[in-house]
């Protein structure tokens, strides 16, 4: 179990405890909110309100950060502070950058290496001992 210790921990486990009543699982937020809670505590962050500038802050590309996982964690800030001015305190809610391209490039088989690799598929030999071979 996760423990939060800073200004905000106890309003962090209220909203992860809404979340998982609604059905989410909600592993990586949290883990992401214990981030943002140590964050609050190393600004010493005093009062229940988060800022723009506290956002601007949080939002910095961190060294060997990929894009999806800043844009995660702006976005956890993002409905954390929609929760915060539900119940009552206001927050900044920060804009989310624009989304990420990704940088994934698919390899195209040619119609040779796909005819070579089901002939080697059709090279195997089946197991009779296990009874998962084909």
């Amino acid at each position: 179990m996760i423990t939060y210790s800073g200004i905000y921990a106890p309003f962090i486990k209220q909203y992860i405890s809404f979340k998982r009543n609604l059905g989410y699982k909600f592993v990586d937020a949290s883990y992401t909110y214990l981030l943002f809670d140590r964050f609050t505590i190393k600004n010493n962050q005093t009062k229940i309100e988060i800022t723009k500038d506290l956002c601007k802050k949080w939002a910095e590309k961190r060294p060997n950060e990929s894009d999806s996982t800043r844009y995660r964690r702006i976005l956890y800030l993002a409905q954390f502070s929609v929760f915060l001015n539900k119940i009552g305190y206001p927050s900044y809610i920060p804009r989310l950058p624009k989304s990420y391209k990704s940088t994934f490039v698919p390899y195209i088989f040619s119609q040779n290496e796909i005819k070579a690799f089901f002939l080697a598929c059709d090279r195997l030999n089946s197991n009779e001992n296990f009874n998962t071979s084909i």
